[in-house]
């Protein structure tokens, strides 16, 4: 059965229209302890912690990350120390996130420096392989792999499109998170991807 309908996605052609209309339809219960606390995540123990709950939601009770959080708290000084450079060769140093917890270490990079550091997860990484390349990929598996696409990728392209576009960094995540739970949705959905107008940046 032929029909004259079809659905079309936009990609980010239009940084700034994209970022306007999907940051609009993120939703969080909890949203507020990241809004009060990200510019002062690590001037203290209770903003320190209030972030890491936030970022580790529903898993934040397991035994390991309980470990994540007391080790990195113990670290706030030095952690307070790369503020001032944000220096990622320094970071890499101490948070060495190649090689384990990697989506959280990437995350203490971002309170760091909210605005040099983006945040990374799966659905952030799906958007990105979407946009780009016009695939729905996952994120990948090993540690090294997933940094290793965080550092040559993804934090060089999401610094280029804020300083271009003049864009929010938090409305940035907001949609790209956004936007990656939607293609996870539409993943069993039989789909043709066409490649209309690729990125320019």
């Amino acid at each position: 059965m032929e029909s004259p309908y079809y659905l079309k996605i936009n990609g980010i052609q239009s940084p700034q229209d994209f970022v306007r209309e999907w940051y609009l339809l993120f939703k969080s219960e909890n949203e507020d302890s990241y809004i009060h606390n990200i510019y002062n995540g690590l001037l203290n123990k209770h903003s320190f912690s209030e972030l890491l709950n936030w970022k580790m939601g529903h898993h934040q009770s397991t035994r390991v990350n309980k470990n994540f959080k007391e080790h990195w708290i113990s670290q706030m000084e030095t952690l307070q120390s790369l503020q001032v450079e944000s220096n990622l060769e320094l970071c890499e140093k101490l948070i060495q996130p190649e090689k384990n917890s990697t989506i959280y270490k990437i995350f203490l990079l971002h309170l760091i420096n909210p605005d040099v550091f983006p945040i990374l997860d799966q659905h952030v990484y799906r958007f990105f392989m979407f946009s780009k390349y016009g695939v729905i990929k996952e994120i990948p598996h090993t540690c090294k792999k997933k940094y290793q696409f965080y550092k040559e990728e993804y934090q060089p392209w999401f610094n280029k499109i804020k300083n271009d576009y003049n864009l929010n960094q938090r409305e940035m995540d907001r949609s790209f998170l956004t936007f990656g739970i939607f293609l996870k949705s539409i993943i069993p959905i039989p789909k043709i991807i066409v490649n209309e107008t690729i990125s320019k940046v």
